[in-house]
């Protein structure tokens, strides 16, 4: 199995935010083991939706403190056999 982190290219967060945001989804699903793959993709809305939508996720919302407006969806995070 490996970890899929998905981010929304089209926010404009900063690099920073992007790594913050993909440790939050990354904790929110309860990835603890440290020998799977993971892997980090930059996504359209669109297959962001899809894959929220069609899969078993954990969902990102950020608090809007920073790069984004409050409640959105910023990454989420699925496992992938």
């Amino acid at each position: 199995m490996k970890l899929k982190i998905l981010y929304r290219k089209n926010l404009k967060m900063s690099s920073g935010k992007i790594a913050a945001q993909c440790v939050h989804a990354a904790m929110g699903i309860g990835h603890d083991d440290y020998d799977m793959s993971i892997v980090v993709l930059k996504v359209s809305d669109e297959k962001f939706r899809e894959v929220r939508n069609n899969s078993r996720c954990f969902v990102v919302e950020d608090a809007g403190y920073t790069d984004v407006e409050p409640n959105t969806e910023t990454c989420l995070a699925y496992y992938e056999e």
